[in-house]
């Protein structure tokens, strides 16, 4: 008898395969499932976080931020989310932190605080928005705000030993605080007095050391001849 391999493959598909895992859904599922989180901490999304952390709310379960009112900062606390002050830069003007800090802070009206105005004996005084501070803005002609207390005003004038011409430009004290070019500046009274571990001279007011070199305001000659306070 004799066989024949003219029998039609019409239809024929091959053999059966069992479909393949997606073995990269299934490692990141498992390496999900394998992630565990330590004493006082919680799973939120891929993270452990503090259970005492505010921002995921304060409890064992769930991952939802503590509600509070606008600008108001909590903490966790015995009974849970408890509101504990404002955010930086707001302030709750009528002391109800239920209700919100309603009150931005670097404002004319409340700079650092609710209701503080800024105000000065002298000088253009205005509130810092950045530090929220009150802060002279400029001085009368000769003064300045050297203390950086606006409550005062412009306390120091520009004429003086300490502050000559600047609140840090200090004259040693064998000098002199004169006037130059519109302002105030330190000046030598004579060669002597530029000596300081070195000899100098005294020129127009300013020292030169070693022969040639032109001290500014203020400095006198070093042990290395050269200029210094």
């Amino acid at each position: 008898m004799s066989c024949s391999l003219t029998q039609s493959l019409d239809g024929y598909e091959g053999p059966s395969e069992e479909p393949t895992p997606d073995a990269g859904a299934d490692a990141g599922d498992a390496g999900g499932d394998a992630v565990s989180c330590g004493v006082g901490t919680k799973r939120c999304g891929l993270s452990c976080v503090a259970i005492s952390d505010p921002d995921y709310g304060c409890t064992s379960e769930g991952c939802t931020a503590c509600a509070v009112a606008s600008h108001v900062e909590a903490i966790c606390g015995a009974s849970g989310c408890e509101p504990v002050g404002c955010e930086p830069g707001y302030a709750s003007c009528d002391d109800d932190l239920g209700n919100g800090c309603e009150t931005p802070l670097g404002t004319a009206t409340d700079c650092s605080s609710c209701g503080e105005v800024c105000a000065s004996p002298n000088g253009d005084v205005a509130c810092d928005p950045q530090a929220l501070r009150c802060a002279i803005q400029n001085c009368p002609a000769g003064s300045a705000d050297c203390n950086g207390d606006p409550s005062d005003g412009c306390e120091d004038t520009l004429d003086s030993l300490e502050h000559c011409g600047a609140c840090s430009a200090t004259c040693p004290a064998s000098f002199s605080c004169t006037s130059a070019g519109g302002g105030f500046q330190c000046a030598c009274p004579n060669a002597a007095a530029c000596d300081s571990g070195s000899v100098g001279d005294c020129v127009q007011g300013l020292c030169v050391c070693g022969g040639s070199t032109l001290c500014a305001p203020g400095q006198r000659c070093q042990a290395d001849g050269k200029c210094g306070k």
